[in-house]
């Protein structure tokens, strides 16, 4: 028997920069949980 964890709710996603122009890439809200990303 195999069990796949399903979960039906999308994480939200965006992009942040400050007035100084300091940015993070990509930011993901999991469910309360924030995760940020930053590509080269």
């Amino acid at each position: 028997m195999i069990i796949v964890n399903f979960n039906p709710i999308e994480p939200r996603t965006y992009f942040w920069r400050t007035r100084q122009q300091q940015e993070v890439d990509f930011v993901e809200d999991n469910n309360g949980k924030v995760f940020g990303f930053e590509f080269k």
